[in-house]
């Protein structure tokens, strides 16, 4: 089976609508956290579980079967998302995923400015380390996520992130 975290974003979205079109449905594992924001795709064949980056057996649970699984990076920030995909990984590896897809950032590193780009260095180091196979999506910052950084520009001229100032 073929997993995708954060299934009801637009990324996600995405991806069931792709993959619905090539492969049999209850193929696929929509992951969310909240089942009834996928409700176009009940009675579809499609396998809708709950989850939630802050919980590991949620996690676990959400992952048992899955071959495949596309992780789209967490929202949340510092410390924070750094232990929610962290969690992924660890759960993937305890459930015997094979692949993983990982939607990181432009230049992950620990010397950047740009605080989700040390979040992406080291989730790419954890699988780096886990013995699945490995993709990792090299992506800029989504527009949605834009009002999650205002707050932090609070104060400032400037937002910082992996394209630059």
């Amino acid at each position: 089976m073929i997993a995708i975290t954060g299934a009801n974003g637009n990324l996600g979205k995405a991806t069931l609508s792709f993959l619905v079109k090539r492969t049999i449905p209850s193929n696929i594992v929509a992951i969310v956290r909240d089942a009834g924001k996928l409700g176009e795709y009940a009675g579809s064949g499609i396998h809708i579980r709950t989850a939630d980056y802050e919980d590991q057996e949620s996690l676990e649970k959400a992952l048992t079967g899955v071959e495949r699984l596309l992780q789209v990076s967490s929202s949340a920030t510092g410390v924070r998302a750094m232990a929610q995909e962290t969690r992924v990984v660890q759960a993937a590896v305890h459930c015997g995923v094979k692949e993983i897809a990982y939607t990181s950032t432009l230049f992950p590193s620990g010397f950047a400015h740009f605080h989700a780009a040390h979040v992406c260095q080291n989730t790419e180091e954890l699988i780096r380390r886990s013995g699945m196979q490995y993709v990792f999506f090299r992506n800029s910052m989504y527009h949605e996520t834009v009002p999650l950084f205002i707050g932090e520009a609070t104060g400032r001229s400037f937002i910082r992130r992996a394209t630059g100032v």
